[in-house]
C-alpha cells in the first residue's frame, strides 16, 4: 500500500507553528513547545501562600492569630497544612501521632493556629516560643 504524504510532514523534524504551554491553577508557568527539543516549565507558586510566625507552647497547649495573605479570606482558602519547628530535629507536622498535634480555625478576617499535645510530651513542660509554618490554598 502507497500513502502519499503532503506538505513539510515527511521531513519534519518540528512543529510548523510552535504552541504556548500554559499552567494556571495552583502554580503557574509557561513555555513555548515546538516539537524540535524537550521544553522546561518554570514555575510559580498561584493561590498558595505560606504564612510563617511564632507560637507560644506552654503545658504543651498555645495558640497563635494571624491575618490572612491578601486576596485570601475565609470564603476562599483551606489550609494544606501547618508545621512547627521545635528545637530537636526538625518540622513536627500537623496531626501526627505521638507528635504535637495541630488544628486550624478559618475566621473572616484571622486564622487561628492551635497547638495541642499529641501524647509524648509531659504536662509540666514548658515549650517556649517556636517557629511555625501554614501553607493557605485558594480554592
Amino acid at each position: 500500500m502507497q500513502i502519499n504524504v503532503y506538505g513539510n510532514s515527511a521531513t519534519a523534524t518540528k512543529l510548523q507553528s510552535a504552541r504556548k504551554i500554559n499552567l494556571d491553577g495552583t502554580i503557574k508557568g509557561m513555555g513555548n513547545f515546538d516539537g524540535s527539543t524537550d521544553i522546561t516549565i518554570n514555575t510559580t507558586p498561584n493561590n498558595i501562600k505560606v504564612v510563617s510566625g511564632k507560637i507560644n507552647i506552654v503545658n504543651a497547649t498555645g495558640s497563635v492569630d494571624i491575618e490572612y495573605p491578601q486576596g485570601f479570606n475565609s470564603n476562599n482558602t483551606i489550609p494544606l497544612t501547618v508545621a512547627l519547628q521545635l528545637v530537636t530535629n526538625g518540622w513536627y507536622y500537623m496531626n501526627h501521632s505521638g507528635m504535637i498535634d495541630f488544628s486550624v480555625r478559618l475566621f473572616q478576617d484571622h486564622i487561628t493556629v492551635f497547638a495541642s499535645d499529641g501524647g509524648t510530651l509531659q504536662s509540666g513542660g514548658t515549650l517556649g516560643e517556636k517557629n511555625f509554618k501554614l501553607i493557605l490554598m485558594k480554592i
